[in-house]
């Protein structure tokens, strides 16, 4: 059985607002993360966006098992609007990324916008900020 998180970190770095959102419709729809960041990414982002512009979303997902006691499911999937097709790209890592993004609480992290200045997004359990990066940017 999936492990069932239950929230969707957003964060928008143009107005740098993070926000939560029940991920219950989506997970009792879609199986993981694949699933779920495709249809975000689908139904947020318009047809006629350039993959480049701030308009457009990178959702990121941990998979159904990720957290679990079952081996080799930690998975992390990632989608946005691709730029050479124009249509949504994915991409997944391994590791323990996607079990942690569990653990803290996370099924998915969707992130829109651009910010003005280098910042990263820190996660611990159910608090998320985001941070200067200009100490290492470059």
């Amino acid at each position: 059985m999936a492990v069932v998180a239950g929230k969707i970190l957003r964060v928008n770095l143009t107005s740098k607002v993070i926000s939560q959102e029940i991920a219950e419709k989506y997970e009792r729809r879609f199986i993981g993360a694949r699933g779920i960041n495709s249809w975000i990414v689908f139904n947020e982002v318009k047809p006629e966006t350039n993959p480049l512009d701030p308009e457009k979303v990178l959702a990121i997902g941990a998979g159904p098992l990720a957290g679990t006691a079952f081996r080799q499911t930690g998975r992390l999937a990632l989608s946005s609007k691709n730029v050479f097709t124009g249509g949504i790209n994915f991409s997944n890592v391994g590791g323990l990324i996607g079990s942690e993004l569990r653990h803290a609480g996370w099924s998915n992290i969707v992130i829109s916008g651009k910010s003005a200045r280098p910042v990263y997004l820190y996660v611990k359990d159910d608090h998320a900020e985001l941070r200067d990066a200009s100490n290492v940017w470059g």
